[in-house]
């Protein structure tokens, strides 16, 4: 994997960026992203994925596209990829120690593994802090040392309106809280439209220069895409966190 980033600061408080990155798979890395039904065919892949973008103040977007060979036990297919992922927010602060903002979240997804083109936006681990919960790959289970994970955190994709507050009451004291709903960019079948919402709450308390105490809480309502056959959804998912970081 190799990257490029061009920066250009016009301002003070203005930036824009450019970049480009490129990814080899030789070990089957985006064979095992697939659906699980996939895995049946005892896939392997090989390929190469291009993602150009760019990133100015609060707006971030990438295109992906590229072509993935498939072998497996009946022969050989090949894929192309064509996906996007874009992440906006306005910000105000509403007083010197409170502010908001609300964000729109997007990543392309796909209704048809067996589809020629794959427009799932796919990569190395990807990164979201939109969702504590929603936006972990080790969420659903995915093994994200060995291979790719979904930037909408399923192969349906994400679009994920949300609104999130900061408040820092005293020097050295940080709180943020939020929530977001989830909806799939390409729903798999008919009332499986909604994934479901999210509310978060972390906490940062600064004890030493560069070390800080967190808490970190989130619970995550499912909606009607997970329902089982008889039409139940799963107990809400909770996530607790309470640690020590250090930055050097």
């Amino acid at each position: 994997m190799a990257g490029l980033t061009l920066d250009y600061m016009p301002g003070a408080f203005e930036r824009l960026a450019l970049f480009g990155v490129w990814f080899s798979d030789e070990e089957d890395a985006i064979a095992r992203t697939l659906p699980g039904l996939s895995q049946l065919l005892s896939l392997t892949s090989r390929g190469d994925l291009y993602w150009i973008g760019c990133a100015r103040l609060t707006l971030t977007a990438a295109y992906e596209y590229g072509e993935i060979t498939f072998d497996h036990r009946f022969g050989q297919m090949q894929r192309d990829v064509k996906a996007y992922i874009g992440d906006a927010a306005l910000s105000a602060n509403l007083t010197r120690w409170l502010s908001s903002e609300f964000f729109f979240f997007i990543a392309s997804g796909d209704d048809d593994a067996g589809d020629k083109t794959i427009h799932t936006f796919i990569s190395p681990r990807p990164f979201n802090p939109r969702a504590l919960i929603f936006f972990d790959p080790e969420w659903l289970d995915y093994e994200t040392t060995s291979a790719m994970t979904y930037g909408g955190g399923t192969f349906s994709g994400a679009v994920a309106p949300g609104i999130g507050f900061s408040l820092e009451p005293l020097e050295g004291l940080l709180i943020r809280a939020g929530g977001a709903v989830f909806f799939p960019q390409q729903s798999p079948a008919d009332g499986r439209d909604f994934y479901g919402w999210e509310v978060d709450f972390q906490a940062g308390y600064e004890i030493l220069r560069n070390t800080d105490v967190y808490l970190e809480a989130a619970r995550f309502e499912y909606g009607n895409y997970f329902k089982d056959n008889q039409d139940r959804v799963p107990d809400a998912a909770l996530f607790l966190s309470l640690g020590c970081r250090t930055a050097f």
